[in-house]
């Protein structure tokens, strides 16, 4: 009886551990991270490469959609600080982001804040790579 005892207790415990909230286990940052790290470098393509056979119109909407991608990433994600890396992100990105091939101010900023979303999604276990925008001697401050 009492082995049956131990047996019950011990069958008891381990599903009450199982019940317990595990952080790592709820987080959902690798496909944020990876969702994020797609509509960064999608954007920092379109600014590249130009529209090509784009209209203006639809350059321009697939811009937003780039910046708002990223956003919903980091909307999605659990992860605080990879959340708060995409949001300053986000909120430094000008409304024409035509400002980021320009202003080397801009393109910076944009740079240092896209590696940093990168280093917080490593440091919680998913490598993305981002693209940097090429700074160069024409832009303006």
């Amino acid at each position: 009886m009492n082995k049956t005892l131990v047996a019950v207790l011990g069958a008891g415990a381990l599903l009450l551990a199982g019940c317990g909230s595990d952080d790592k286990a709820d987080d959902n940052h690798a496909e944020a991270c990876t969702s994020f790290a797609s509509a960064q470098r999608e954007l920092v393509g379109y600014g590249v490469d130009g529209k090509k056979t784009l209209t203006l119109e639809q350059f321009t909407a697939a811009k937003t959609e780039a910046v708002e991608s990223m956003d919903s990433a980091g909307l999605s994600t659990t992860n605080s600080d990879i959340k708060s890396r995409v949001d300053n992100l986000v909120k430094g990105i000008p409304t024409d982001t035509t400002q980021l091939q320009i202003s080397k101010k801009q393109a910076d900023s944009f740079n240092t804040n896209s590696a940093a979303v990168s280093r917080a999604c490593e440091a919680a276990g998913t490598t993305i790579v981002v693209s940097k925008i090429p700074i160069v001697q024409f832009m303006g401050p």
